[in-house]
């Protein structure tokens, strides 16, 4: 199986899959959608009874119930770094949350206003700041307030798809249109080749296209080498 990109920006990938089966074209866009690990708030906390501002008192409440808003919290994309971050399941700490694999976050605002995804405040380095920051999460009225701790941890959309970092992951045959698009002079047959693939997809933002596509690559890699084992131990 081999790769050649055809475009490649920080959202947006398309690339060539060639001396690929159907199958094998198949798992690489199933691992895209389903098993790019990547960082999404998980865990929200809502300050309840009033809120003091300038010496003014405002009434911690908004037009949406909390669970509306932690569910749009949690769809808001969240960079991630593997390099930096690991499953709970997997940190030294036991999954009772640290640095290692959690990130916090605070949202304090009053109204009147519209509260936006850019309202979300890293408990750390700026490089944790959503990367989209005009998000709509709430509106509020005058003498209405929230105050919020966000906690992001690492996953997957297999388990939810708010942690499903690629989408829009689709494939097709090469065709000659394809060929003629990217200045190809071989002549192509008109039975189509199943062995090429030409791949589009599309990133939320918590990981580069570039990074999608490597840890795809990377994961389906593992697998093969762990089912060659187990075949060889038969």
């Amino acid at each position: 199986m081999d790769i050649e990109i055809i475009e490649m920006t920080e959202r947006k990938g398309k690339f060539l899959l060639k001396n690929a089966s159907p199958a094998m074209a198949n798992a690489l866009r199933r691992t895209m959608l389903s098993d790019i690990p990547k960082m999404a708030i998980d865990k929200v906390e809502f300050h309840l009874g009033p809120i003091m501002v300038d010496g003014r008192e405002y009434e911690s409440i908004t037009p949406l119930f909390d669970e509306i808003i932690a569910h749009r919290l949690g769809m808001i994309p969240v960079p991630t770094d593997s390099q930096l971050f690991v499953p709970q399941e997997q940190c030294s700490c036991g999954g009772e949350g640290c640095p290692s694999c959690m990130i916090m976050y605070s949202l304090n605002k009053i109204g009147p206003c519209t509260v936006l995804s850019g309202d979300l405040l890293p408990l750390g380095g700026p490089e944790l700041k959503v990367k989209d920051e005009n998000i709509p999460i709430v509106q509020l009225a005058d003498g209405q307030a929230v105050l919020i701790y966000a906690t992001a941890v690492m996953g997957t959309s297999k388990q939810h798809v708010k942690w499903q970092a690629a989408n829009g992951v689709g494939y097709k045959y090469k065709t000659l249109a394809d060929a003629e698009a990217r200045g190809e002079e071989s002549v192509i047959s008109e039975n189509i080749d199943e062995t090429e693939f030409v791949f589009t997809f599309e990133t939320d933002g918590s990981l580069t296209a570039e990074q999608v596509l490597k840890k795809a690559l990377d994961i389906l890699s593992k697998e093969a080498d762990s089912l060659k084992e187990m075949i060889g131990a038969l």
